[in-house]
Order: structure tokens, then sequence, then C-alpha cells
């Protein structure tokens, strides 16, 4: 498990989204999609069921295991 100082060069800080639009089934959920679409990320990486199930997906939601499978871990 990486330690804090790992997470801090692996990491980027970034603000809050301006505006969070209510789009999935879960409106706790609508934030981190708002940020992960600012920011332009290439996935949500997730173990929360409402985001996998999420059928838009955009950006597209990753289970754990699948982005390790996908980087090769």
């Amino acid at each position: 498990m990486p330690n804090v100082e790992t997470l801090r060069v692996l990491v980027d800080v970034v603000p809050d989204p301006a505006e969070v639009e209510s789009i999935t089934r879960d409106v706790d959920d609508d934030y981190l999609v708002a940020l992960a679409s600012e920011h332009a990320v290439d996935y949500i990486v997730t173990g929360d069921k409402d985001l996998l199930e999420w059928p838009e997906q955009r950006p597209p939601v990753l289970a754990p295991a699948a982005f390790a499978e996908l980087v090769g871990e």
C-alpha cells in the first residue's frame, strides 16, 4: 500500500466542480461524476454499485479489479 509521500507524487489535487448536475440515480455520486468530467479523467475507479451500473458512464466507470487488469497489475 502506498504511503502518503508516494500519493503526493501520484495524484493531482484539483478544485471542486463549478456545477453539479443531477445525472445518476444516486445524487451523492453526481459530485464525483462532475469532478471527473471537469478534469477530463480517463476512468472513475470505484466499487460503487450505482456508478458501475450507470448506463451513460461518462467517463467510463471500472471496478478496481477491472482497472488493475487494464493497467496490467
